[in-house]
């Protein structure tokens, strides 16, 4: 029969710290723009912004479809956010799920 270890003050302070840690990493590369922003990304999300769900209807991005539905709700839901901003917010949210 297996024991289940109950969870220490250090664990948590070393997973708090972690987690810490992440947030600041991804906060301040919020404002890094590289290549691939400009060439694509913010491309993709005025084509969706400008045209709502009806740009799905023609190939305007060879990217994969779950980001560009999230993209999507990012422009729907949160309209002002700033470009750079909602283009990173799916993969910082895969990020922290993916761990």
């Amino acid at each position: 029969m297996k024991t289940i270890n109950k969870v220490t003050y250090n664990d948590l302070a070393f997973t708090l710290l972690g987690i810490g840690l992440a947030v600041a990493i991804r906060y301040s590369l919020l404002d890094y723009k590289s290549f691939d922003f400009f060439k694509y990304s913010k491309v993709w999300y005025h084509t969706i912004r400008s045209e709502g769900f009806s740009a799905f209807g023609h190939n305007f991005s060879d990217y994969t479809p779950p980001y560009l539905y999230l993209l999507y709700l990012i422009a729907r839901f949160f309209p002002d956010a700033s470009d750079i901003f909602a283009t990173k917010l799916p993969s910082m949210i895969a990020d922290f799920i993916s761990a």
